[in-house]
Formats: structure tokens, C-alpha cells, sequence
């Protein structure tokens, strides 16, 4: 298998807009605090295709490696002294209710599993536990507001929607509003909007 390798900095991928299929982390991102690691999540969620996917691994706040460390105020520990995690340096460590919270709307979580491993060489009890995620990047799609009026009069007149129109000319906003009143007001007629969604 041939493959490209690129170095960078994950909090800023230089690549546009629904680039990729899909994203795949193997216990990077936990390497920088939680700051970091929002940004790089909006990064990933830039950076997918539509219903794209994210698999994320990262380590649990039960692991032996978090509960022996001292925790900083941007969320990641430093001092770790027991477990198998010694020696890496700074980690974050996430909990569940942390992941929900990363990954509700416009994500959509497909699966979530917690590992847990035992050392049982060691002379004291150390666990390994970390994260499995499946995440889908999601797209919004909401029924026209009575406020949508305006925005739907500009896309109506751009050029290329004028020349993909029935009537090869632009509307004036008298016109507009008129069939915007009547779509509005119609039982038999629904009109969705497809937005883009900036993920914070």
C-alpha cells in the first residue's frame, strides 16, 4: 500500500472544505489540551465530507495514568506517575459525559465503546482504559421561516439560477414576496433549506 505522509499541525489541516472520507485518530489528539483538541475537532468536522466519518481514540479519566497525575486548568494532566502512560509527557484524558458533549449536534455519535485493561504483572493495580468513537459529520436541514424571505430573493436573482430557471430572468421583489406568500401559506407545498454548519 502506497501512501502520502504529511507533517503539520493538526489544530489548522491545510486542506479545504469537505476534503476528506474520513478522519482517523489513534491517541494524537490527546497529546494537547482541551483547547487544542476543540479546534481540532471543528478542523475535522471542516475538513469531512458530509456524513463523513471520525473514528477518535483517546484515554479514558479512569485510567490508572489520570488518577495518579496532577490536572491542569486547560484540562490536561502532567506528573503522571503510575501506569502504562509514564513517561509520554502531558495527556488529556477525557470522560463520557465530556465525549457527548464534543460530539452531540451537528455530529452524529454511531458508536462509543470503553476498553479496560489490567496490568497484572505490575505490583499495584494498574488499568488502561480508553475511547472508541465512530462519529458522523451531519448536515442541517430546516423547513423556510417567514425570515428567509430576503435570502431567497437574493439567491432567486443570482445568474446562475437564472439561467437554470424556467423563465431565464430575474424576479423583482414585489414578485417574490408574492410567490413566497403563497408557498408559505400552501398545505400542499414544503421548501427545505440545506445550511452549512460552523461546529464550535
Amino acid at each position: 500500500m502506497k501512501g502520502e505522509f504529511i507533517h503539520g499541525d493538526f489544530t489548522f489541516l491545510n486542506y479545504e472544505d469537505n476534503f476528506f472520507d474520513i478522519v482517523i485518530d489513534r491517541c494524537s489528539i490527546v497529546c494537547v489540551d482541551k483547547t487544542a483538541a476543540q479546534q481540532t475537532f471543528n478542523e475535522i468536522y471542516r475538513v469531512l465530507k458530509k456524513k463523513g466519518k471520525f473514528f477518535f481514540n483517546s484515554y479514558s479519566d479512569d485510567h490508572t495514568s489520570c488518577v495518579t497525575a496532577d490536572l491542569l486548568e486547560n484540562g490536561i494532566t502532567t506528573n503522571i506517575s503510575q501506569g502504562v502512560l509514564v513517561g509520554n509527557g502531558d495527556l488529556s484524558f477525557y470522560n463520557k459525559a465530556e465525549l457527548l458533549n464534543y460530539f452531540s449536534s451537528p455530529w452524529k455519535l454511531k458508536e462509543m465503546k470503553l476498553k479496560k485493561y489490567t496490568n497484572e504483572l505490575d505490583n499495584y493495580e494498574s488499568l488502561h482504559s480508553e475511547w472508541e468513537l465512530i462519529i458522523e459529520k451531519m448536515i442541517k436541514i430546516r423547513l423556510v421561516e417567514k425570515d428567509d424571505l430576503e435570502m431567497l430573493f437574493q439567491w432567486r436573482n443570482i445568474d446562475k439560477i437564472i439561467s437554470l430557471s424556467a423563465s431565464q430572468r430575474g424576479v423583482s421583489s414585489e414578485e417574490h414576496k408574492y410567490w413566497f406568500d403563497q408557498v408559505f401559506q400552501s398545505s400542499k407545498v414544503e421548501i427545505y433549506i440545506i445550511e452549512k454548519v460552523k461546529y464550535q
